[in-house]
């Protein structure tokens, strides 16, 4: 279960179009429903992606108590969802048996959710960073363990532990980015670009808004173009590369 506790959605849903022709189709249970499925996914799906998901799957999910294709057709045909790849299924070659739903536009509005794996990730990683190398035990197994000497010899100060994360976010980096070549130049390029300061969090956000406008285009059968090699990116500052906004969101 992921670690995000909220999702993000606009003030003005309560007034926009989609929202309408929803309840005027399915009545303001299709709408409570609809609540219902976002917030299932903030929780269970956080990349927005109901991968492996039946129409049955979305509608108990809802909550819906009435027939779950109708829920999906309707969320289908107005745009709450897509009948699509998810954006890291769009990087590789996987055999499908069936329809692959995800909610429309959900890292423009979810970004947050979005990244609650990466931020446990990430947070995990610096707990073991700062904890698992210094040998720390609680004191219930202190009390547990025998005593290595006996002697009155003072107890050697313990070395500090220096704290650098730059290798941790890298590692994040290089996990997120969909080509995983020239890992050395990458990783030189990363401590070059002194990534810090939260900018590996802006830099993740990029690579993962660049995949969803790259699928985006592939969708629409428009020309896109190759990732370049990671240490390319960085040292090209590709993050700050500017993105047209999406149309028809909600």
């Amino acid at each position: 279960m992921s670690s995000n506790r909220d999702i993000r959605l606009q003030i003005s849903f309560y007034r926009h179009v989609k929202r309408r022709k929803l309840q005027t189709r399915l009545g303001p249970e299709g709408v409570l429903a609809l609540i219902d499925l976002l917030l299932y996914a903030g929780e269970n799906k956080p990349d927005g992606s109901l991968s492996g998901m039946t129409e049955e799957d979305i509608g108990l999910a809802a909550q819906w108590t009435g027939d779950p294709k109708i829920l999906v057709s309707a969320l289908l045909e107005i745009g709450f969802l897509d009948n699509a790849p998810s954006i890291n299924e769009q990087c590789s070659s996987i055999n499908r048996t069936g329809p692959e739903y995800s909610i429309h536009d959900w890292f423009d509005h979810n970004s947050y959710a979005f990244h609650a794996p990466i931020r446990s990730e990430k947070a995990r990683k610096a707990a073991a960073a700062r904890w698992g190398k210094q040998g720390v035990t609680c004191s219930e197994h202190k009390r547990a363990m025998p005593q290595a000497s006996n002697s009155n010899a003072p107890s050697p100060t313990p070395t500090p532990i220096k704290k650098d994360m730059s290798e941790s976010d890298f590692n994040l980096f290089y996990q997120t980015y969909p080509i995983h070549q020239s890992r050395k130049k990458a990783f030189d390029a990363w401590k070059k670009i002194k990534a810090d300061n939260g900018l590996p969090e802006i830099i993740l956000a990029a690579i993962e808004k660049q995949k969803v406008h790259k699928a985006a285009l592939k969708t629409k059968g428009e020309f896109v173009s190759e990732w370049p090699l990671p240490a390319t990116w960085l040292n090209g500052r590709r993050w700050e590369d500017e993105i047209p906004e999406a149309k028809g969101s909600w």
